[in-house]
């Protein structure tokens, strides 16, 4: 009887357009990640080989990089995990179940959430509702419910805010909650972007150079943020150009270069791989170890 007078005040609340007050956690629970894995992946544009045979694995509970220089073919595999490109060959698969080809809206209702290069950012909504559309993969009301104003419209549309609250209460947003979305600075919009990714409860995240104008503050922030998303249990996947910050937090890193798997390792492997050195840092073998010289003296 309590949960069903519960239910009626939530719903006469949000009908009333009443925000209830609630305590917002930034507690992480469990989350159920998935194995992402791409076999032998290519995709091609016109001449242009963007792909060839990339072979990756993203496991729950484990921070997945994938790193290059501009034009290796990191964002057209991100493409291709959630549904924007179709594969020219091979296969791409989710806890064995097989997601190649699907849209893109099938993809994220199956558990894959992403951020772009480029913040995608609604105009005229507020930071706060900008987050709650992310919630489109998940509890949805009916058609009929949400023209009729029916209670689990309600239902749907209070339990749609508190999520969205927890996620920027993450990103440290909490603040900016009431301001329009597009109004934000570049830093700001990109962890936005990161807290509508969450607000759906993926079981994978595909971070895309998330960490691109962010000031030192918000780098924490997010850093904090995906170390804890793994240890949580979830997969996490970073695209990412800041390499320290690839090195701080990924478990396993993949390098590509020109559409190909150049190598793969943990961070002290890919460190000190002198072809990753080279080029993807533009760093001689002969200038890293004239560097390590000059540190020791």
């Amino acid at each position: 009887m309590r949960s069903l007078v519960r239910r009626v005040d939530i719903v006469a609340k949000a009908k009333a357009g009443i925000r209830e007050e609630f305590e917002v956690t930034t507690e992480i629970p469990h989350l159920d990640g998935a194995l992402l894995r791409t076999e032998d992946v290519s995709k091609a544009f016109g001449g242009n080989q963007a792909l060839s045979k990339v072979s990756v694995e993203a496991h729950p509970g484990q921070i997945t990089a994938i790193i290059g220089p501009n034009g290796s073919g990191k964002t057209t595999l991100l493409n291709m995990i959630s549904g924007f490109y179709r594969t020219d060959e091979g296969t791409i698969s989710l806890d064995g179940e097989h997601i190649q080809g699907l849209p893109s809206y099938k993809v994220a209702r199956a558990g894959v959430s992403r951020t772009f290069q480029t913040p995608n950012v609604p105009e005229k909504l507020t930071v706060l509702e900008a987050v709650e559309t992310g919630r489109y993969a998940h509890d949805r009301a009916s058609i009929l419910a949400s023209v009729l104003r029916m209670p689990s419209f309600w239902r749907s549309k209070n339990t749609d805010r508190i999520e969205a609250e927890r996620a920027l209460a993450l990103v440290g947003l909490s603040d900016q909650r009431d301001e329009l979305a597009d109004s934000l600075p570049l830093g700001n919009r990109r962890l936005l972007e990161v807290a509508r990714s969450l607000v759906s409860n993926p079981k994978v995240i595909l971070l895309d150079e998330v960490a691109s104008g962010l000031d030192e503050d918000e780098l924490e922030v997010l850093e904090s943020l995906v170390i804890r998303l793994r240890d949580a249990g979830m997969t996490v996947i970073l695209v990412e150009h800041n390499f320290q910050l690839v090195l701080r937090v990924a478990d396993d890193i993949y390098v590509l270069a020109q559409g190909a798997v150049m190598a793969h390792g943990d961070a002290a492997q890919i460190e000190q791989n002198p072809r990753v050195m080279e080029e993807y840092l533009g760093v001689t073998a002969e200038a890293a170890a004239d560097n390590s010289g000059g540190d020791d003296e």
